[in-house]
């Protein structure tokens, strides 16, 4: 299963507003009757409350359901396969959640903490491909912890640029398995500057994702004698490109679409500039509503299909959002 999924979901629901909040202070004036100095003091605000104030906890939770073609408990999922050859891909009903935890320092900066998993529901699907078979599990998964800096933005004449730098550590079965020490991942949000009354909006998100290991970046087939066994070369690089455009429909309607294109190194790849095509290439559409109680942010439904479209390849979807 492709390192990158818990990455690629929690980027496209991490837009957050920012708070800002002030300490005491105090104001002095000198009486024009006389000498006397007069000393005017505002409500102070706790430390705890002032944390408390700048704190968020976001939910986010997408469900993965069928595709337009085949079994009704089986969905096209491209993280698992990551090929789109014949009878790949399938796998099991499923979700996958993400829990942020931010601290706004200022109205620049920020700090923040991740993590996230996926859920299976329905039984293990077997593909079958020219290498061979394979299973689809419905296995509960984390992924990576993550911990987050959100630096201030960057006024680029008609573009706005947003930028999080991140450190993965770890935590996860494959990650330790693989013998991995750490991740880092610069993340980007190109935003086209619109007017208030502009229904149209857009930019490009991108994202470099630089994984770190202790062995060479290479890992050797488990009970396989290493003279005899060749090495499977593990990811070092992800390099994801994802233009959108969104239209507004109303205060609590909106129209989303993407399209995104990611590419990998493995192994001696690292530090070159050879690439391989990671995923195939996809778009997403999604209809969004905002219904502002509840500590709802959004929920929305989707549509998620490769760039060669076909209807077994096409999975729908629901998604929501949460902010604390």
């Amino acid at each position: 299963m492709k390192v990158l999924v818990a990455l690629l979901l929690l980027s496209a629901s991490a837009a957050m507003a920012q708070n800002v909040s002030t300490g005491a202070n105090a104001n002095s004036q000198n009486s024009l009757q006389g000498n006397n100095v007069i000393t005017t003091k505002m409500p102070k605000t706790t430390l705890g409350k002032q944390i408390l104030q700048n704190t968020s906890l976001s939910y986010y939770h997408q469900v993965l359901g069928p595709t337009l073609g085949g079994p009704v408990n089986e969905t096209y999922n491209v993280f698992q396969e990551g090929t789109d050859q014949p009878n790949t891909g399938r796998a099991p009903i499923q979700s996958f959640q993400s829990a942020l935890l931010r601290y706004d320092i200022n109205s620049d900066w920020g700090v923040g903490a991740s993590l996230a998993m996926s859920n299976g529901y329905t039984g293990a699907v077997t593909n079958t491909d020219r290498k061979g078979n394979v299973v689809n599990k419905a296995d509960n998964q984390f992924y990576n912890a993550r911990a987050h800096v959100y630096m201030p933005m960057l006024d680029l004449s008609v573009f706005n640029l947003y930028s999080t730098f991140s450190y993965e550590a770890p935590t996860s079965t494959i990650s330790r398995q693989d013998n991995m020490n750490m991740g880092l991942v610069l993340t980007e949000n190109l935003s086209i500057k619109t007017s208030p009354a502009n229904k149209w909006s857009g930019g490009m998100t991108g994202q470099i994702y630089r994984m770190f290991y202790g062995h060479n970046n290479q890992k050797k087939v488990p009970g396989c004698d290493p003279d005899v066994c060749i090495p499977t070369q593990l990811q070092t690089q992800i390099i994801t490109v994802s233009p959108y455009v969104n239209y507004r429909v109303s205060d609590k309607w909106n129209i989303g679409n993407m399209a995104i294109f990611d590419w990998d190194q493995r192994g001696v790849q690292a530090n070159s500039r050879e690439f391989n095509n990671n995923l195939p290439h996809r778009v997403r559409s999604t209809v969004s509503y905002y219904p502002n109680f509840w500590n709802i942010t959004n929920i929305g439904i989707f549509t998620q299909a490769l760039m060669k479209f076909r209807p077994n390849t096409t999975a729908v979807g629901a998604e929501i959002a949460l902010k604390f």
